[in-house]
């Protein structure tokens, strides 16, 4: 919001300087909602604003969130060329370098290969640890790290890594990167074969971002819980949680990690549910639409997208076989959750 408020004033006076700041902000609040396509126009505009003004730094920068959202998009092979570009120029900033690997990391997990991302995002680590940053909001990789490491079976240094993460999230009391730890310690568990504490952590990490605006993290997070969930051979669990992230980052445009929830999702051999059994999800959508909400305001209450509201009360229609609001708030008080 107060990023918006700068950008509307600037704009108003035609300060380029401050437009590019806001909009280059802007890009990465965007891609954390899971509003990739936004934060594509902010990332455009923001190039645009650079190049006019001929602000240098602020140029360097619009290239680097070019190459941010194109990953989140799923365009792999361009985000590769656009940071690749800004990780080996001899003009880049250790903190724009620093994180263009980072980035190139989240390519890699979003290619499947979490050995070749573990490989960028040690680099990643290292430059933090050289710049003595322990707030883990300064650069918000720490969640394709725990996944990297853990993928590529280097648990051990996930352990350590997930310990600084929560010594860190303590000291600085910021909650999203203790959510993510809990996600790191579910994997870890998980890797180790303790199932049982893994869903502990994994339900108390998606506890905290049933409130949270950082949808991307959290449609991960579902995709975590499902694969978890797999493992201890909760298949309905493991159906609903897959269900719901692949719907997520559908929504969100965020073709590379669909594919990979589809995937996990072939993965679970399990009976479709009865018609009249809905997911919590579901459930929640389906109360505040029966309430009279319209979907605009369901998708505000719940932090969730339009599109994906839109997606769960198709689902819950066909359950209950309803076709209008009105059959809705009167089949409600009936359903059973499954």
């Amino acid at each position: 919001a107060m990023l918006t408020e700068l950008l509307e004033e600037a704009r108003a006076i035609g300060d380029l300087s401050s437009i590019a700041y806001s909009l280059a902000h802007l890009v990465h609040v965007a891609v954390w909602r899971g509003q990739l396509a936004q934060g594509r126009a902010y990332a455009d505009e923001h190039a645009q604003v650079a190049a006019q003004g001929e602000l240098g730094g602020q140029g360097a920068q619009a290239h680097y969130n070019l190459g941010l959202v194109m990953a989140y998009q799923g365009q792999l092979d361009q985000a590769t060329a656009v940071l690749e570009d800004v990780a080996q120029s001899p003009r880049a900033s250790v903190w724009m370098r620093h994180r263009a690997l980072a980035t190139l990391g989240f390519v890699e997990l979003s290619r499947g290969d979490p050995a070749a991302a573990a490989d960028h995002l040690d680099q990643w680590h290292q430059a933090l640890t050289a710049m003595h940053f322990g707030e883990p909001g300064y650069s918000r990789s720490h969640l394709d790290y725990l996944c990297a490491l853990v993928g590529a079976g280097r648990i051990d240094e996930a352990e350590a890594f997930c310990e600084e993460l929560e010594e860190q999230a303590q000291r600085s009391g910021r909650q999203s990167a203790a959510s993510v730890a809990l996600t790191g310690r579910a994997m870890i568990d998980a890797a180790a074969g303790r199932v049982d504490a893994a869903q502990r952590a994994i339900a108390a990490a998606l506890e905290w971002y049933a409130t949270s605006p950082l949808r991307f993290d959290r449609a991960r997070t579902l995709l975590v819980a499902g694969q978890i969930a797999r493992r201890a051979k909760a298949k309905s669990e493991a159906r609903d949680r897959l269900t719901e992230a692949e719907a997520e980052f559908e929504s969100f445009g965020a073709a590379a990690w669909q594919r990979q929830a589809a995937a996990e999702l072939a993965r679970v051999n399990v009976r479709p549910s009865a018609p009249s059994g809905l997911t919590e999800t579901e459930r929640r959508v389906a109360e505040l639409a029966a309430s009279g909400l319209t979907n605009r305001q369901v998708a505000d209450r719940t932090f969730l997208a339009i599109k994906t509201v839109e997606a769960n009360l198709a689902r819950v229609y066909l359950k209950l076989g309803i076709r209008s609001r009105a059959e809705l708030g009167a089949r409600m008080g009936s359903v059973i959750t499954e």
